[in-house]
């Protein structure tokens, strides 16, 4: 079921926030799409007239919570939900164009081959990728393939949940053939850093140990 659209101002709307019987924009096709829901459904988005292409991706309510509060803590007025490339087939969670730098918001597994391939189509486009990981799947006791291919880029963890609540976090760790044998305290992360250059972040998360 499709959680969210876009209003009339270009905003990202939840369906449990929406009113029925207004147009709204389908983040995908673009298409017109209204509210529905009741006593036996929950709120969702339907297409006035489907097209046959578009296939909605069907994001959990966590995984948009956590792209509304990344928008909130950079440059509301800036940034960008669910941008889409279309020269590379791609749609960005979270794009800050002014700072060239793209957040991807992964709550569910992911290949490897597919995280670098994101990687590449974006940094074709001239930005930098920061992932973020859902500590569900990731920040376990055995570090993932997605995981290990970014042993040299940024990433961090959130435990956002469907209340709106968590934090965008890092957390140092020592490992022992692919598993965490010991790990740090959970230290939450100022996204509004981001304006700092992707070198200094770095210098940053090498200093609390996060590499």
């Amino acid at each position: 079921m499709q959680n969210y659209a876009f209003c009339s101002k270009g905003e990202l709307t939840l369906a449990t926030a929406a009113s029925r019987g207004k147009d709204y924009s389908c983040p995908e096709c673009r298409g017109v799409v209204r509210l529905r829901n009741g006593c036996l459904r929950s709120p969702h988005f339907y297409h006035l007239m489907p097209f046959s292409s578009c296939e909605p991706k069907g994001k959990s309510l966590t995984h948009l919570l956590i792209q509304l509060h990344i928008r909130d803590l950079l440059a509301p007025e800036e940034v960008w939900l669910e941008k889409s490339f279309p020269t590379h087939g791609r749609i960005a969670d979270v794009v800050w164009p002014r700072k060239k730098l793209i957040f991807e918001v992964q709550c569910s597994p992911i290949s490897p081959l597919e995280l670098l391939k994101r990687n590449r189509d974006y940094q074709k486009l001239g930005y930098h990728v920061i992932w973020i990981f859902h500590d569900t799947y990731f920040n376990r006791s055995r570090l993932t393939a997605a995981e290990a291919a970014l042993k040299r880029q940024l990433y961090l963890f959130t435990n956002f949940n469907e209340e709106g609540q968590g934090m965008i976090y890092t957390q140092s760790a020592l490992f022992h053939r692919g598993k965490r044998t010991r790990r740090g305290a959970l230290r939450r992360i100022d996204l509004k850093t981001a304006t700092l250059t992707l070198n200094r972040w770095q210098k940053i998360l090498i200093g609390i140990g996060f590499r």
